[in-house]
């Protein structure tokens, strides 16, 4: 039976490479045609396209073209040997890739939520112009410009992911508090956590001291603003945070 020839172009179409790519593995003797007609034009059988795509596997598992040689030169027992070893490397190069991909993608993220600096407005998110033209005039006029100016250049050194993890630090913090209200305020459980608050509210005003956070501990109780913050997470919660800290300040 007459062995079914193929053109270049249709072999080039099966194992979807090109036509000179066929042309340069026939010339370093990698796949020479079976057949050429008397025009010159190559043929190559069906055993040609099997051979192109083994040539085609060791390519892609990284080995050079005078190694792929060699290796169809060998017998089943040493191609197998080789094969193998290439895959422990593919392997190990994907395990590599990944963490680099991994860590590619971090990096994406932390530079998409990172800014240099805060802004104002990013201190104020959520508040209009209005409400925060009010919230910084009662700060200067309760504690001073220096303090708010203070405050608010401190804050501005941290990224948006710092700040907002600032602020989920001061919401877990009086959740945990809420939740010990059954314990007398100068039980040494709350006071570690009021401790652990008056570190946390230095993140907020680096410069706090004792009197400054008794202040606020009568604004949490006589401000509505800072009342309500700590009465949705418990009722009567103002009042005990506020006794607390007054002791914590002794």
């Amino acid at each position: 039976m007459e062995k079914q020839l193929y053109s270049v172009q249709e072999l080039a179409q099966f194992a979807n490479v090109s036509v000179r790519t066929l042309h340069h593995y026939h010339q370093v003797g990698l796949l020479v045609p079976e057949h050429r007609t008397e025009s010159g034009a190559r043929r190559y059988t069906r055993e040609s396209l099997y051979q192109l795509q083994q040539i085609l596997l060791y390519k892609q598992a990284g080995l050079s073209l005078k190694q792929i040689d060699q290796l169809l030169a060998k017998g089943a027992p040493e191609r197998l040997r080789l094969l193998r070893q290439q895959r422990l490397w593919v392997q190990q190069e994907q395990k590599r890739l990944k963490t680099l991909l991994n860590t590619i993608d971090q990096t994406i993220v932390e530079l998409e939520n990172t800014k240099t600096m805060m802004t104002e407005k990013d201190l104020y998110a959520g508040f209009s112009n209005d409400q925060m033209q009010k919230m910084r005039d009662e700060v200067k006029e309760r504690w001073g410009e220096d303090e708010l100016t203070k405050s608010e250049d401190h804050l501005k050194q941290k990224t948006p992911a710092d700040f907002k993890a600032l602020k989920q630090e001061g919401e877990d913090l009086v959740a945990k508090i809420g939740k010990g209200m059954n314990l007398p305020v100068d039980h040494i459980e709350v006071q570690t956590n009021i401790a652990a608050y008056f570190e946390h509210m230095k993140g907020f005003r680096p410069d706090l001291t004792k009197e400054g956070f008794a202040a606020l501990a009568d604004l949490y109780v006589e401000d509505e603003r800072f009342k309500a913050y700590y009465e949705k997470v418990a009722d009567g919660l103002a009042e005990y945070i506020s006794k607390a800290i007054k002791y914590f300040c002794k």
